[in-house]
């Protein structure tokens, strides 16, 4: 990282020295988009901040080494139903990442559970979890592909499986209404299922410059990063429409969609 400041700064030095001996209008004109390059790029180097986080001597986690509290406020499953909800989700007992590193089946379920279910940060898990920070980064991203690959289908092509428990479900969400204070006498309730929408916020989409890159190279129109940004939350983002049940399943998922539309307009697109 010093080495390359260190290259920065003398060619902006060099490119100085060129100006001050070149008074052509073109020439002192290409030469500052040359430094406003380079000086973005000093300016990124200076502001890089890359948290270290020291390596955790943990015993491995299993199930046992947590308590029943524990494994409820971590995992939002009852220690003994752990067990078996790891054996339904056919989860090996070990897992080998792209560089070699291995881990656990129970591991890399009980890690990931944890990542899902609570606003911590990864350097806040490798306290508990220990090893090295980079291992845990390999593991969440694996139990996210083998869950999409291996569940996916589940929120994608199921729906022709929950049509027989709507008339249950309209029964049971007339019975809330009810003891919430609505009339009794709801008979034409047909609501089955909640709709919902969930926002992924992204970062500004479409702000490099396109192909390899330079002071003069071509940027992305700015239409691209519009098309993804809602001026009511002030962010860019995705948009997935989810179908909830009353028994707390999600039974179906929409998506992604532009963060620009509302969720009525996800909807209706359906």
């Amino acid at each position: 990282m010093v080495k390359l400041e260190n290259k920065y700064k003398r060619m902006c030095s060099e490119i100085a020295n060129l100006m001050a001996h070149n008074q052509n209008p073109a020439f002192i004109k290409r030469c500052k988009v040359v430094l406003k390059y380079y000086g973005v790029k000093l300016m990124q180097i200076s502001y890089v901040n890359i948290p270290v986080v020291p390596q955790v001597q943990i015993n491995a986690r299993t199930i046992e080494s947590f308590s029943e509290f524990e494994c409820y406020r971590r995992f939002r499953f009852r220690k003994d139903d752990l067990p078996q909800v790891f054996r339904l989700l056919n989860f090996p007992n070990e897992v080998t990442f792209d560089n070699g590193s291995k881990l656990s089946g129970v591991e890399v379920f009980l890690f990931s559970l944890n990542r899902f279910t609570s606003h911590c940060c990864l350097e806040d898990l490798v306290g508990v979890f220990g090893k090295e920070y980079t291992l845990w980064v390999r593991t969440f991203h694996w139990f996210c592909s083998f869950m999409y690959q291996r569940w996916g289908y589940l929120l994608k092509n199921m729906l022709h499986f929950w049509v027989q428990y709507f008339i249950s479900f309209c029964e049971k969400i007339r019975r809330k209404l009810v003891l919430l204070g609505f009339p009794s006498n709801l008979g034409s309730c047909r609501a089955a299922i909640m709709i919902d929408c969930t926002i992924i916020a992204s970062l500004r989409p479409g702000g490099g410059p396109i192909g390899a890159g330079g002071p003069l190279a071509e940027r992305w129109s700015n239409w691209i990063q519009m098309a993804f940004y809602n001026g009511y939350k002030h962010h860019h983002g995705t948009e997935w429409q989810t179908l909830e049940s009353p028994t707390s399943m999600c039974v179906d998922m929409y998506g992604p969609r532009s963060f620009r539309r509302s969720d009525l307009t996800v909807c209706m697109a359906i």
